[in-house]
């Protein structure tokens, strides 16, 4: 248990989780991953605590797949892979360095609820989807010309293209909620090496 009862923020996201286990459906568990994305973040920024656990990405694609197996393509997707990817970099990964003195990228606070938030509409999502990603490449490219590697992967024409079309066959809502709950996440290599995502 590393939820605290007495406090409002984690009895919200316990709820939130009890929801999805009495659903028939992922709608509250994309509610209780955008609301978690939060927390996970507002907890690492604690000194001297316990890191807060994430789902694993690998726990996260049984958990989708058996709950909706039709979103398998979405999952499958490179386009989508390396867009979470670029999620975690900007956010936990960002973070999990800072903490460690390395501050050569910048820790993108408050990402995961700014795009769900913005996925009501897709020419909003794609908006703000491509201006993220368009700062996070300029920002690979200044870390390459002033500082040594290892670096982080950019995103390619190729991926935005690929999230582009997701969106328009699966509307910008669910891939704004799996893009957070994936990017969130951790990467089988993380369970031992909280930076072994620079070689995902």
């Amino acid at each position: 248990r590393q939820f605290a009862e007495n406090k409002g923020e984690e009895i919200d996201l316990l709820q939130k989780f009890r929801d999805f286990i009495v659903a028939d459906n992922l709608d509250p568990f994309f509610e209780f991953t955008t609301a978690y994305s939060s927390w996970i973040i507002s907890q690492g920024e604690n000194k001297g605590g316990f890191p807060p656990r994430r789902f694993t990405v690998n726990n996260l694609r049984r958990l989708i797949m058996s709950n909706d197996p039709q979103l398998s393509p979405i999952l499958e997707s490179e386009g989508f892979r390396n867009i979470a990817y670029a999620i975690r970099q900007s956010t936990v990964i960002a973070q999990y360095r800072k903490k460690e003195g390395d501050r050569r990228y910048d820790v993108r606070y408050g990402l995961g609820r700014d795009l769900v938030r913005q996925s009501q509409y897709p020419a909003e999502f794609i908006a703000a989807l491509s201006d993220f990603l368009h700062k996070y490449n300029a920002e690979n490219a200044q870390v390459m010309e002033t500082r040594s590697g290892p670096y982080r992967r950019s995103v390619r024409t190729n991926d935005i293209e690929e999230i582009t079309r997701l969106i328009d066959k699966y509307g910008p809502d669910v891939i704004a909620k799996l893009l957070v709950a994936f990017g969130y996440a951790r990467t089988p290599r993380q369970e031992t090496d909280e930076q072994g995502d620079e070689q995902e």
